[in-house]
């Protein structure tokens, strides 16, 4: 058998990579689905596959590793209860509606279940009337499993006694059934991920559990599927991936974030603002000698009190200040505002324009920060930040290469900003350029393990991630490297 078109065709519909430790044997998979289809010749069964998607799905369910269980990796499970959904319900009531939640690639339905227990468990069965569920897979025999809700004893490797007895009833010989009130609250459907376009009913989703499923896909497949998750993500909304695939996707689509320990993805910039900064000094030049236009001996009339107050005027450095205190808050527009006003006052100030460019970026407005960084080098062709700002915008629109020569730029003006190192280890990566890779992720590894967090070359704006979490990173990406290499 001729194995190679139909390795191409599904590659062409779904983007599904074929490796030997994850699919079973593709010739076993085509005889299986052929017997059952009634076709006895390889190539009418080739051209089957042509025309229906849906005997597409059905052939790359058999390839596929339906494995899974309920509460798998329940950390991501406690933080989405315990920190994403009250954040995100309070926003989602103001708008009248519910939170919108995704399990992509969602197998025999244990995760999507398992997010609905855990708010059961957190805040009572109330809360499923502000949730809307949804769950998807390419392989529809998984589905119709999902969509029954019964499980054998293998799904609950994960889970104490106590859930099983509270959500489950027993269903014959080492079988359980879900409660009608938790299987009735998600919606089941058949879908490929590799689709050009998404379903209607995938839109302003809030968190999209996407875990276990990328491992399948070709690496252009991998960024396309990421890049239309992100495009039905909610502008406050979280991608979250299981621990071992989070790095491998961190390609400037989202921003990487830590939460507790863990690391998810969101549409907000994930440089963050420092918690307090010390106030920015600029120089005041020294009084002129005048006169007060009085003949001599005749004393000037001083100032009232109000006169006083209504003539002072805020130095630049002190609106700085004050941009800097609103950009600590959050408050991005306000801060925005303030920091065009110290500017007005002194067109030469390369800080302001500094935070005047992170804060765009946390506006999503990048197109306006680049200009801001082009005029902070038009001030000072030396300045750090502006270079790893421009790099890190030039990765957000997937321009590997202009990145790279941004954060090149960087090292040229300071070689150990490790920051640089870290972004450089990561394009080299996507590039395909291993070597390259290694080589930066070690020097920033070094870099973390000598100083810490120190010499980031950020003025105002420290990622979130501790020194551990960093060489964490670095250490996991080493290895994957390596490993590959081998």
């Amino acid at each position: 058998m001729d194995l190679v078109p139909f390795k191409r065709l599904i590659a062409d519909k779904c983007g599904v990579s074929f490796k030997d430790d994850l699919f079973q044997p593709l010739p076993w998979a085509i005889e299986e689905r052929m017997g059952l289809a009634g076709i006895h010749s390889h190539s009418q069964y080739l051209d089957v596959l042509l025309r229906d998607d849906d005997e597409v799905s059905r052939l790359v369910g058999l390839l596929t590793v339906n494995e899974t269980y309920f509460m798998r990796e329940p950390d991501y499970y406690r933080l989405f209860a315990d920190r994403l959904f009250p954040e995100l319900l309070r926003a989602k009531q103001k708008a009248g509606r519910r939170v919108n939640v995704l399990s992509a690639g969602c197998a025999t339905g244990e995760e999507p279940y398992s997010v609905l227990i855990c708010l059961i468990e957190k805040y009572g069965e109330q809360i499923l009337d502000s949730v809307s569920a949804v769950g998807v897979d390419i392989d529809s025999a998984a589905i119709g499993k999902a969509v029954e809700g019964i499980y054998g004893a293998h799904s609950f490797r994960g889970t104490g006694p106590a859930i099983k007895e509270k959500y489950f009833r027993k269903n014959g010989e080492d079988r359980y059934v879900l409660t009608d009130r938790v299987r009735n609250s998600v919606r089941f459907e058949v879908l490929n991920l590799g689709s050009d376009v998404y379903p209607d009913y995938l839109r302003d989703l809030d968190a999209i559990f996407y875990r276990n499923v990328a491992i399948y896909f070709l690496p252009e497949t991998q960024k396309a599927v990421l890049a239309k998750l992100s495009g039905v993500l909610s502008d406050d909304g979280y991608l979250i991936m299981s621990s071992v695939e989070t790095s491998l996707h961190n390609v400037g689509i989202l921003f990487l974030t830590e939460m507790e320990g863990l690391y998810i993805y969101s549409k907000r910039f994930a440089v963050k603002m420092p918690p307090a900064a010390p106030p920015v000094s600029r120089p005041v030049p020294a009084p002129r000698r005048r006169t007060n236009g009085l003949p001599p001996g005749r004393a000037a009339v001083k100032p009232s009190a109000r006169a006083k107050k209504e003539t002072r005027r805020k130095s630049a450095g002190e609106i700085f200040n004050d941009a800097l205190a609103l950009a600590n808050e959050e408050k991005y527009p306000e801060a925005l505002k303030a920091a065009d006003a110290a500017l007005e006052m002194d067109a030469s100030f390369a800080k302001a324009y500094s935070l005047k460019a992170g804060v765009l970026i946390n506006l999503k407005r990048v197109d306006e920060a680049e200009i801001v960084c082009e005029k902070v080098l038009n001030l000072d062709e030396w300045n750090l930040e502006s270079y790893l700002l421009m790099g890190l915008i030039a990765n957000f629109r997937g321009d590997a290469r202009e990145s790279l020569r941004r954060f090149k730029g960087a090292l040229y003006i300071k070689p150990d900003c490790w920051f640089a190192h870290f972004y450089l280890g990561e394009i080299y990566f996507l590039l395909g350029e291993r070597e390259e890779s290694c080589r930066e992720y070690g020097v920033a590894l070094k870099l973390l393990e000598k100083r810490g967090m120190a010499g980031h070359g950020f003025a105002f704006f420290p990622l979130s991630f501790s020194a551990g979490q960093l060489v964490h990173l670095c250490r996991h990406n080493l290895d994957r490297l390596k490993s590959r290499a081998g």
